[in-house]
């Protein structure tokens, strides 16, 4: 549920960016520090797409064919398994914290048991 809740964060915060944009005729929602990547769809995929930063804190969500970088809240890294921010020990990008991910999130992201 705190995943949900974070990523629904971000979704608000980059839709805030997006009212300043580079370039209205190519792109809806471009935050200023977007910068063309071949990485990034040039039509925006119905799901958005996200890189990893070389920084823990910080990631990429794409837009259009451009890379916007984005930070994560206060005290979260950036979990490139499940594309969210997340609590570094659970994001595994930091090598000086221990990596101690939960194999899933009971009632959300684990399966069903019958």
């Amino acid at each position: 549920m705190k995943q949900i809740v974070v990523f629904a964060a971000i979704v608000a915060i980059a839709a805030a960016l997006g009212e300043e944009s580079v370039d209205r005729a190519t792109c809806n929602a471009c935050p200023l520090n977007c910068v063309a990547n071949s990485a990034c769809p040039a039509v925006n995929p119905p799901r958005p797409v996200f890189l990893p930063h070389s920084d823990c804190t910080r990631y990429y969500v794409c837009e259009t064919g451009r890379a916007c970088e984005m930070n994560c809240p206060p005290g979260l890294h950036f979990n490139v398994r499940e594309w969210v921010c997340d609590f570094p020990h659970r994001a595994c990008c930091d090598a000086t914290i221990e990596c101690v991910p939960d194999t899933c999130i009971p009632g959300v992201t684990c399966p069903p048991t019958n």
